[in-house]
């Protein structure tokens, strides 16, 4: 039995300091709907370069799938700490006289690639709207402010145009041309952590792992605006949501077959 105990001992120590090295996490997903009658949108109207255009190109302000998932929804946390992130590097183009994709979401610091696939001058043109004070401490639903600032201005004479920025301000950036083509518009977010999302074509989106807690939930729309809820992050939980934008309702561990 003397024999075994320092054994038995050494174990525990290991265990917990496994337990230190590797703390409980959890995952966060779900899928947003739009549940409501989905309005008929109109094609914008293309004024100039019908030959490169078309008259119309969709209209991306309220994509809904079949199923009801609500695309180019901005998912991200209130009540994270700013930290330190790794820079990513991500592509924008203006390609189909749009720039696309339509929505983005970055950490700052990371950099921006803008390719000009078009063969026509484009110009692409953001303007930063930056977070309000005290955002990710109170559940306001203003989170950016109105007032907005230069982030880049950039021209392309030509196809096969590229420019490159760092984006180091967390916020919103609005983008639009200055060319002409007022039907070109597009959106990125910059945050100060990695806890964000864009929804894809199905409404769905999946947050990095995080530690388990509550959290406040921030989702941001260009034409529905935000909505906020709080919800618990439980490690080895499902932790999924099926989030209805109409009412504001929402619900923890729903069945996987509706959010797979």
């Amino acid at each position: 039995m003397r024999k075994l105990l320092p054994t038995a001992l050494l174990l525990l120590v290991v265990i917990v300091l496994l337990a230190a090295a590797h703390p409980p996490s959890a995952r966060l997903k779900g899928v947003i709907l739009y549940n409501r009658a989905v309005p008929a949108l109109q094609p914008l109207t293309v004024s100039s370069q019908h030959a490169l255009c078309g008259q119309s190109i969709p209209n991306e302000t309220l994509v809904v799938h079949k199923k009801g998932g609500l695309q180019n929804v901005l998912v991200f946390l209130a009540n994270i700490k700013p930290e330190s992130l790794p820079p990513l590097d991500l592509n924008l183009e203006t390609r189909a006289c749009r720039f696309q994709p339509h929505v983005l979401a970055l950490g700052v610091g990371s950099q921006l690639t803008i390719h000009n696939n078009d063969p026509m001058l484009h110009n692409v043109h953001a303007r930063l709207h930056e977070f309000i004070p005290s955002w990710d401490q109170t559940s306001t639903l203003d989170i950016f402010q109105d007032n907005d600032e230069a982030s880049f201005n950039f021209a392309f004479p030509k196809k096969g145009g590229v420019a490159v920025d760092t984006l180091n301000k967390p916020g919103l950036i609005r983008l639009r041309s200055d060319t002409g083509y007022e039907w070109m518009s597009g959106y990125i977010l910059v945050m100060p952590h990695r806890y964000f999302a864009v929804t894809d074509a199905e409404g769905k989106f999946q947050l990095p792992e995080l530690p388990p807690e509550r959290y406040d939930l921030v989702m941001w729309h260009e034409t529905l605006g935000v909505k906020r809820q709080i919800v618990d992050a439980k490690a080895g939980g499902k932790n999924e949501l099926l989030i209805k934008w109409f009412p504001e309702e929402i619900v923890n561990s729903v069945d996987t077959t509706k959010v797979n």
